[in-house]
């Protein structure tokens, strides 16, 4: 997809780093340096460049999200399927039966779903995860309280307006 004009040469030179996912080789980046435009061209047209795969990712994103609710109502309703199977064999009464295509089998799970109906789970059959607090580690390095132990480090990013 092409939003914008750019020379053919400029344009393969972006495929090039494309293709090398961002970590180019010295002579690429020798021969993107050697490319004869002014430094605000240059920028204008990696801009450009910039924005056009953005866009693309937006597309493919869309998509993704399109064919990922296909999937999902696909297997809802496949479950849904099991669930009213497994309903008519139980008011049938029947545990297994061959058609043909298929034998189908009402099973009971060899390890069952436990769960716990009280308000305090009692020591032993309790699971606590441990976790950085971001927000208090945050906190603290404002306030200038954060311990010696935690590393800081500060993100070096682009922005195009």
């Amino acid at each position: 997809m092409h939003l914008y004009e750019l020379s053919t040469a400029f344009r393969a030179l972006m495929d090039e780093l494309d293709e090398c996912f961002g970590e180019p080789d010295a002579e690429l980046l020798a021969r993107i340096e050697a490319f004869e435009i002014s430094r605000e061209e240059r920028v204008r047209c990696t801009v450009m460049a910039i924005r056009e795969k953005k866009a693309l990712a937006a597309g493919i994103k869309h998509e993704r999200d399109r064919i990922n609710a296909v999937l999902a109502a696909a297997e809802n309703a496949a479950a849904s399927r099991e669930r009213y199977l497994l309903g008519h064999l139980q008011l049938q009464g029947v545990e297994k039966i061959d058609v043909g295509i298929a034998r189908v089998f009402v099973q009971t799970a060899a390890r069952p779903s436990i769960r716990w109906s009280g308000s305090n789970i009692p020591d032993g059959f309790r699971r606590e995860k441990v976790e950085l607090d971001g927000d208090a580690a945050y906190a603290a390095w404002k306030a200038g309280t954060l311990p010696e132990e935690f590393m800081v480090q500060h993100t070096t990013y682009l922005s195009i307006r």
